[in-house]
Parts: C-alpha cells; structure tokens; sequence
C-alpha cells in the first residue's frame, strides 16, 4: 500500500528495495512460496 501512494518511481523503488532488505529469511521463502507454489498455505494464512 505504501507503494502504491507513491508517484515517483524513484521512491517506489526505494521503498520496494527496502521491504525487502528488511525481510528474514524464514519470511522471504514464506512470501515467495505464498505468491508462486498453489499448493502452499495453512490455516494460520487464513486467519
């Protein structure tokens, strides 16, 4: 969302580049697998 607000690229970018930076690596894979791999997912994703 706080991508989305913004009208530079520039800061769109930035803002990207630093959420990622930020992530663990348990979060990472958790965030890749949530978005590629269909069969990924558990009942704490839902609530």
């Amino acid at each position: 969302q706080m991508v989305i607000g913004k009208a530079d690229p520039q800061q769109r970018i930035r803002i990207l580049c630093d959420h990622i930076a930020g992530m663990t690596d348990g979060f990472a894979i958790r965030t890749y697998k949530r978005l590629f791999d269909p069969d990924f997912g558990s009942i704490a994703d839902l609530v």
